[in-house]
């Protein structure tokens, strides 16, 4: 039986973010790490243009002798059919807006706010 982990992560620089997934990735102890970015550089560790979390991530596992691919799922082509550059851009300012008002703590309380409740206890 294979053991799959998915750490899900917001594509934001803060450095408290950045500990945060560098302890769930010492936490996880993964053997294999799949990494949000093309194959090809993840392979030739060309991460200096990946999301900060992604390129974190990938220098986690080069310290720590973990195999990395990458893989960059297009995303259901509904949200993108049909939409103008000026919704994109509007849609982009309204994202960015939501971001600047996360902090590390709130992000965790959001996903906790949403995590089924444990049922091993």
């Amino acid at each position: 039986m294979r053991d799959f982990k998915i750490i899900g992560t917001a594509h934001i620089r803060h450095p408290a973010f950045l500990r945060a997934l560098e302890a769930a990735l010492e936490e996880a102890a993964p053997d294999q790490l799949l990494l949000e970015m093309p194959d090809a550089a993840a392979l030739a560790g060309d991460i200096d243009q990946q999301k900060p979390e992604m390129a974190l991530a990938w220098c986690w596992a080069e310290r720590s002798g973990v195999p990395v691919r990458g893989h960059e799922p297009a995303g259901p082509a509904i949200l993108r059919d049909g939409l103008t550059p000026e919704r994109i851009a509007t849609l982009a300012e309204e994202m960015d807006a939501l971001v600047q008002a996360l902090t590390p703590s709130r992000i965790i309380d959001i996903f906790c706010d949403r995590r089924p409740p444990d049922t091993d206890a």
